[in-house]
């Protein structure tokens, strides 16, 4: 597994957080074989667009498995998500800011959270990352110019709980922003689609994702990452992981922030 950010057009920076690369070479002798990988919670849409491989399913077992478009968007993801594929692969995603959902896109903000969604207006599968990434700069720079401005509240509600690693409390964001806690959920509910509670719950997550245990334990990792006590760091995590912390941190089938591969 092979990952790699990727430089971007100055021209996105209010909507567009990274780009990065991600390859995959195992199997390439195994075709038949399904490689399933573990997707975890995460605060930032993304759009996804897949150069190399078959594809991949969404499974689950509540329901049949569902092809994923191979350009694609995904919601803010507050849950697991299992997903499969054959063979090698390779994509390039660009990690939105939260509110691009709200911005550029014309489906309803709510519907998007843990939701899959074909790409309009980008239909074609480029071979090469050469041939693609200028495609992916002129298909957001065209969403850019045919929507509104970023709402410089919800922008500065973002920065504030990022920059904050989701720690801290509804009220005092309130008053950063200067603006009521209703005011502010009902910001988030048009542009983002979850609560400023879940928002920072899931960006909170995913700071912990980012840290190298060394010697801690559960209780040290908990404390570091600002949760009260293990029992609640364990809770959370494996509500939005779907996996205990233990085998995040402590087994080898940790491939990278924010998803395992399984099998």
């Amino acid at each position: 597994m092979k990952f790699t950010n990727l430089s971007f057009d100055p021209s996105l920076k209010d909507h567009v957080l990274a780009v990065w690369q991600l390859e995959y070479a195992e199997g390439a002798d195994q075709e038949l074989n399904f490689i399933e990988f573990l997707t975890f919670a995460c605060a930032y849409p993304t759009l996804v667009f897949q150069y190399q491989g078959i594809g991949f399913l969404r499974t689950s077992l509540q329901r049949p498995a569902a092809v994923i478009p191979r350009n694609h968007f995904t919601g803010i993801v507050t849950q697991p998500i299992d997903i499969c594929t054959s063979g090698p692969f390779a994509m390039v995603g660009v990690t939105l800011f939260p509110y691009a959902t709200g911005t550029l896109f014309d489906f309803p903000v709510d519907k998007s959270i843990n939701g899959i969604f074909g790409l309009k207006g980008f239909d074609k599968v480029y071979d090469t990352i050469e041939e693609l990434t200028p495609a992916i700069t002129a298909y957001i720079e065209g969403l850019i110019q045919e929507s509104d401005p970023v709402d410089p509240i919800i922008q500065s509600a973002v920065q504030f709980i990022a920059d904050n690693k989701g720690e801290g409390s509804i009220s005092e964001l309130s008053k950063y922003l200067g603006y009521s806690v209703r005011q502010v959920e009902r910001k988030f509910q048009r542009y983002i689609g979850v609560s400023p509670k879940e928002f920072a719950k899931i960006v909170r997550f995913q700071n912990t994702l980012k840290v190298t245990p060394h010697d801690m334990g559960l209780t040290q990792l908990a404390l570091f990452n600002g949760y009260s006590d293990q029992s609640h760091f364990i809770r959370d995590f494996k509500k939005l992981s779907g996996i205990k912390p233990k085998d995040y941190f402590f087994q080898d089938q940790r491939m990278g922030i924010g998803f395992i591969k399984y099998s």
